[in-house]
């Protein structure tokens, strides 16, 4: 029996947004135990704010957060001010029958994954992610 192939650590800056802190500490746990330096917000606001003085290889967004700033709003506007960071944004999608979101996802070919996940999904999701981006930069 041979062992399953390690992966190597994640690599990478990685911004997460979700309203629900249990939600934000399941994920941060899992992304910063899989080698990434995480960054955790809970509102739409707040990720805008980091998004404009920092920069992130990925961004995990739940796209259904209430108040101002949806997933969905938060992407369009890095898509409208941070162009080309779009690319790094995943959606973390709880209702993916909603036709709205259907529609977006969709229309963009934003990266999702959907809702509720295991952390071996999310990691995966991720790191294909991440390996786009940076494959792209070092070119």
């Amino acid at each position: 029996v041979t062992a399953p192939p390690r992966l190597p650590p994640l690599s990478g800056r990685i911004l997460l947004v979700d309203d629900e802190e249990a939600v934000l500490e399941f994920e941060r746990e899992a992304l910063a135990g899989a080698g990434a330096e995480v960054v955790a917000v809970s509102s739409g606001e707040k990720a805008i704010q980091r998004l404009q003085r920092d920069t992130f290889d990925a961004v995990l967004v739940d796209s259904a957060m209430p108040g101002a700033w949806s997933g969905l709003d938060l992407y369009r506007w890095v898509a409208a001010n941070l162009s080309g960071q779009e690319k790094n944004i995943i959606l973390a999608v709880s209702n993916i029958r909603d036709e709205e979101t259907r529609t977006f996802l969709n229309r963009t070919g934003a990266p999702y994954i959907e809702k509720p996940f295991q952390v071996a999904d999310l990691i995966t999701v991720t790191r294909a992610l991440l390996t786009r981006t940076q494959s792209a930069a070092a070119r």
